[in-house]
């Protein structure tokens, strides 16, 4: 049972009116009024449209918004064609607007979710992200079935992406989980997903919600944990993930210090489960891609390799610390490579899993490793661009294979490393 201390009494007498649910879809929010009525028709819909027999409730988990984002998700009202809709739906859909305590943030907001979930018996709970505007009632259903259907534990996202976009992802955290976890994950940042009651129920008795870990990329936490515990995961095809414009959004310095490290620190607190693992297995992808990527991105990679030999120098005291000589001298072969810079996809995994090690062994500041890490993130994501801008995209869908596989193959010497300090 979940802790009960996480809900206010006011919160307690909603839910005790609801009752027991079958689906509940979570929605952290924090000044998120631009979005939210569009979200809120979304998912009405899809309760009518694919579970109108399914005792459903949207739960709304705010952090303390100013632009009256609890009252829209109460009181929004359905245009003509979702009320026609909702009509017949054979049970009543409840919606909840709750404050969470605490710092403000989606780990704070799923704990609370998470916790209401776990009271009301909520057999599938699918969380949805505030800022995605490209949300359609298939991607809800595409969440929901494979756990009310096929009873897995945890539903991750994949959205149809052009190849050359999302490069943190394909270049870092998509290779890194892959050949450690041994498990073949697309997203690793579920930004939506869909989990059974089992998962939420052990995620709101962990003691891990007021540290860094979940504090500043819960999704990858979320993710670890399906894969590393007593969990089936699979994965769903949904659309084109498209953010509202206007929101702010950390930059990349900062977006890149919080995943990066909260992977790290998830390698670190799952090192029983990944450490013995010495293959890679699918997970299962459920479903066809809901619509086609974006436009292409551009990828001129150029600007992002101009400082490579430059910031190799200037961090040549921290990289000597963190990398092994034999790496270390890769890396300034591949900065100052007579045809222009390279970062070889073995070189790159090599750099990542010495990082990784290092992180491990608090060297130094871990602020500070993650942060030396970035300009070799650029210097990489700039030389694939560059050496695959004209390239069709099977083309480049088999470069992205190759990263994964050189992490796999480098993940023996990675382990030797790691044990070398336990």
């Amino acid at each position: 049972m979940a802790q009960e201390s996480l809900l206010s009494n006011d919160l307690l007498r909603q839910l005790v009116a609801v009752g027991q649910v079958d689906i509940l879809v979570g929605l952290p929010t924090l000044n998120h009024a631009s979005t939210v009525p569009d979200i809120v028709r979304t998912v009405q819909s899809t309760f009518s449209t694919y579970f109108p027999r399914q005792r459903t409730v949207l739960l709304n988990s705010d952090g303390g918004s100013d632009d009256n984002t609890p009252a829209i998700v109460r009181d929004c009202c359905l245009d003509e064609a979702a009320t026609v809709t909702m009509s017949h739906s054979l049970r009543t859909t409840h919606r909840i607007s709750t404050p969470y305590h605490g710092v403000p943030g989606k780990a704070n907001a799923l704990r609370r979710i998470f916790a209401v979930a776990d009271l009301l018996g909520a057999g599938v709970l699918v969380v949805l992200d505030p800022e995605v505007v490209s949300l359609t009632p298939e991607w809800v259903a595409a969440l929901a079935r494979p756990i009310r259907d096929q009873q897995f534990d945890f539903v991750a996202p994949v959205y149809p992406r052009h190849p050359m976009e999302g490069l943190l992802v394909t270049q870092l955290l998509r290779p890194l989980i892959r050949a450690a976890y041994g498990r073949r994950v697309r997203e690793p940042l579920a930004g939506e997903f869909g989990c059974s009651s089992k998962f939420a129920a052990y995620c709101v008795e962990q003691p891990v919600w007021d540290s860094d870990l979940t504090q500043n990329s819960i999704d990858l936490w979320l993710t670890g944990t399906a894969l590393a515990g007593p969990f089936t995961t699979c994965q769903a095809w949904l659309g084109p993930r498209v953010l509202a414009t206007g929101l702010h959004r950390p930059g990349l310095a900062e977006v890149f210090k919080q995943v990066v490290g909260s992977a790290f620190q998830a390698l670190d607190a799952h090192a029983d489960y990944w450490l013995p693992r010495t293959i890679s297995e699918d997970v299962p992808l459920l479903g066809a891609a809901l619509g086609d990527p974006a436009d292409t991105p551009p990828h001129d990679g150029t600007p992002l390799v101009q400082s490579f030999s430059r910031d190799v120098k200037d961090l040549e005291e921290i990289l000597r610390v963190i990398l092994t000589p034999e790496t270390l001298a890769a890396v300034t072969a591949s900065a100052e490579h007579d045809d222009g810079p390279r970062y070889p996809d073995e070189v790159w995994a090599a750099t990542v899993y010495e990082f990784l090690v290092a992180y491990h062994r608090s060297v130094m500041r871990r602020d500070h490793i993650t942060q030396a890490l970035l300009p070799l993130y650029l210097a990489r994501s700039g030389t694939f661009l560059i050496e695959h801008a004209a390239g069709v995209p099977d083309t480049v869908n088999e470069a992205l294979e190759s990263v994964c596989r050189a992490f796999e193959r480098s993940k023996e010497s990675a382990v030797e490393r790691w044990n070398q300090t336990t």
